[in-house]
């Protein structure tokens, strides 16, 4: 057995042999544990003690684990004290004392532990002193202290740990300095200081950890100055200095970081001025200031940070230019630049940044307009522009960006149109434009977009028409519209879709019909319509179902007195009120819509196999007086290459199968076509009748097709 946990249980354990690693938790019986002179206990190699209120039983449970290589203290909240006995665990590697509030010193024995490696003291929160014989623990390589509140000062033995690598401090509030000689710690690799909310000053010494990678210095918010010797960190890869609210300049050593290469500089609410020795930094290849709320500009010699990929600006909120030689950054991948609001222009030569691929403009509202040379960042492939109110137009030629793949325009309030040029983006997969509030129209030849998969519209409250071209997409998998409220219609062929999966609209109440050729979308997966006030909804109250609301009025009056009655009835009236709105909404012809498999309106959730008898009763109760062409007037084509795909696809239920056929029927019975047509359609129309009256059995439906289809074409394309 390798593993044994031990939970509140009192269990013989001496005949149980190769225990390795032993869990405990809150054991009472554990003196059986304890007492047994079994020589297994000796290769005992991990222990984890949870809940553990009795200092003895804890003093005893480690007393003769010899061979012990990891011990965990978890949740003994109540002991105040760890025993002297650990001192005889010289073969412990990890130590990880864990949520122990009442522990206030750790016993001088663990400094005997000279093979330690890894020691981990979280939330101690009554923890006020270390050991000052800590630097016996030579081997020790990885230290983290979190979260203990009283801990007042760390020992000057602690610089002595020469074989320190990771040294991390979190949430010590007491805390003001690090020991004035932590520069001793040579082998330090990582740095973190974070949360200790009284530190006020870093020793010079800092700039001897020569092998320092990463300095982390999160949460100071009293540390004002940075030392200049930081500059003589040139192993330092990483910098980053969040929420030091009191500093508010940065040092001009920080250009002597020759071997830097991410400098993150965030919510430092004072800094004013980032020193021109940036540039310098010939390694860096990200950079990132956000909310450094008084910085006035960002020096010039950004420019020659030739090998920066990665350039992130955010809430610098008096901000108003950016330079010129930004514009030379020519390995520039990303630029994200949000929350600027005084931010007016952008680099006029920002088109030389040659191998952009993302750019990301958000919240600068004062932004009036974009540069032409934006036109010429032809590897862009994800464009955003969001929330920037005052830009009235898009650059003309932006069709130029022909490797563009993404494109949202979101909140661009002042926005009147978008240039047609647009429509050249011919590898556009995703388009987004919401919030435009004074948009009208999209571009006439959008359908261009040949590869588009994914169209968005929303909150664009002017937009009253959509352009036909739209049913051009063919690779369109999924078409939204939320809060279009002045748009009327949407394209009749919108049946071109043959690849539109998810098809949801919302809020769009000028919209009068979906069109009936929504059934020729025969990949549809998803609809999701939500809306107050559909205008055919008073329609349908109105004419179809006048009798059937007063027969209700009238069964209600009846049963007043009843009311298992009226409940049920109620719950009729409800499924039917629903069906009707349902009918109204979607046209019959949904009906061929085969993969359907969600059909959701106003929140609620309809079943598929009792729709598809909902649009069967209502295409059986067309007249041809009322309803003289419920399908859109050029079906014929699209109703042949449906049997042929319907003969082609074979993992279509019969069920499913018939019920188009019948549809179909039914469609061509109704269509105005010349009277060359009716001469020869009945050859079509026998066969669907003697499906659906039963005479053929589903094999032989795709058989009867098949037979014919020659014959059905002939009769498709006589004149």
């Amino acid at each position: 057995m390798d593993v044994i946990s031990i939970d509140t249980i009192k269990i013989d354990i001496s005949n149980i042999d190769n225990i390795s690693v032993v869990k405990i938790n809150g054991c009472d019986g554990l003196k059986d544990f304890i007492n047994k002179p079994c020589e297994e206990m000796c290769k005992i190699t991990t222990l984890t003690i949870y809940n553990c209120r009795d200092i003895q039983v804890l003093t005893k449970v480690i007393h003769n684990l010899i061979n012990l290589t990891m011990l965990n203290i978890v949740n003994c909240r109540n002991i105040p004290s760890i025993p002297e006995s650990i001192g005889k665990l010289i073969n412990l590697t990890s130590l990880i004392i864990y949520n122990c509030h009442t522990l206030k010193v750790l016993p001088e024995s663990i400094c005997n532990i000279t093979n330690l490696t890894s020691l981990y003291i979280y939330n101690c929160y009554a923890l006020e002193v270390l050991p000052e014989c800590i630097s016996k623990l030579i081997n020790l390589k990885h230290l983290d202290i979190y979260n203990c509140h009283e801990l007042l000062y760390l020992p000057d033995s602690l610089c002595n740990l020469i074989n320190l690598k990771i040294f991390k401090l979190y949430y010590c509030n007491l805390l003001t300095s690090l020991p004035t000689h932590i520069g001793n710690l040579t082998n330090l690799t990582k740095l973190d200081i974070s949360y200790c909310n009284t530190f006020s000053s870093l020793p010079e010494s800092i700039g001897n950890l020569l092998n320092l990678s990463i300095l982390n210095i999160f949460y100071c918010p009293i540390l004002r100055i940075l030392p200049e010797s930081l500059g003589n960190l040139k192993n330092l890869k990483i910098l980053k200095i969040f929420y030091c609210h009191n500093i508010n300049i940065l040092p001009t050593c920080i250009g002597n970081l020759s071997n830097l290469t991410e400098l993150y500089i965030c919510y430092c609410n004072t800094l004013s001025i980032i020193p021109e020795s940036i540039g310098n930094l010939t390694k860096l290849t990200k950079l990132q200031i956000v909310q450094c709320d008084t910085l006035i500009a960002i020096p010039e010699s950004i420019g020659k940070l030739i090998n920066l990929e990665i350039l992130y600006i955010s809430n610098c909120l008096i901000l108003s230019v950016l330079p010129e030689s930004m514009c030379n950054l020519t390995n520039l991948l990303r630029i994200e630049i949000s929350y600027c609001h005084m931010l007016k222009v952008l680099p006029t030569r920002i088109g030389n940044l040659n191998k952009l691929i993302y750019f990301f403009i958000c919240n600068c509202n004062a932004l009036t307009v974009l540069p032409e040379s934006i036109c010429s960042l032809v590897k862009l492939e994800e464009f955003s522009i969001y929330n920037c109110r005052m830009l009235t137009f898009l650059p003309e030629f932006i069709g130029k960006l022909t490797n563009l793949t993404s494109l949202s325009i979101n909140g661009c309030s002042s926005l009147i149109s978008l240039p047609d040029s647009i429509c050249d983006l011919t590898n556009l997969i995703k388009l987004d434009i919401s919030y435009c509030n004074l948009l009208t129209q999209l571009p006439n030849n959008l359908g261009n977009l040949t590869k588009l998969t994914v169209l968005s519209i929303s909150n664009c409250y002017e937009l009253s028409v959509l352009p036909e071209s739209i049913c051009c997409l063919i690779n369109l998998t999924a078409f939204k519209l939320y809060n279009c409220r002045t748009l009327k219609s949407l394209p009749e062929y919108l049946g071109n879709l043959i690849n539109l999966e998810t098809f949801q609209i919302s809020f769009c109440y000028s919209l009068k019909t979906i069109p009936v050729s929504i059934g020729f979308c025969t990949n549809i997966q998803n609809i999701i319509i939500y809306t107050d006030d559909f205008n055919y909804t008073a329609e349908t109250n109105n004419t179809d179902n006048t009798a059937e609301t007063n027969n209700t009025d009238n069964t209600a009056e009846t049963n007043n007195t009843d009311n298992t009655a009226e409940t049920n009835n109620t719950e009729t009236n409800n499924t039917e009120t629903n069906n009707i709105f349902l009918n109204k909404i979607l046209p019959p012809s949904t009906i061929l819509c085969v993969k359907l498999k969600l059909l959701k309106i106003n929140n609620i959730l309809y079943k598929i196999d009792d729709i598809r008898q909902v649009w069967y009763s209502k295409i059986m109760s067309y007249n041809k007086i009322n309803n003289p062409n419920p399908f859109y007037t050029q079906p014929i084509a699209k109703i042949k290459s449906f049997i042929k795909w319907s003969y082609n696809t074979h993992n279509l239920q019969p069920i499913h199968i018939q019920d188009t056929i019948k549809t179909l029927l039914l469609v061509i019975q109704h269509i105005d076509t010349p009277i060359s047509f009716y001469k020869n359609k009945f050859l079509l129309e026998d066969i669907l009748t003697n499906i659906i009256y039963g005479n053929y059995d589903f094999i032989n439906i795709n058989k009867s097709i098949k037979d014919n289809l020659d014959n059905i074409k002939l009769s498709f394309t006589t004149n």
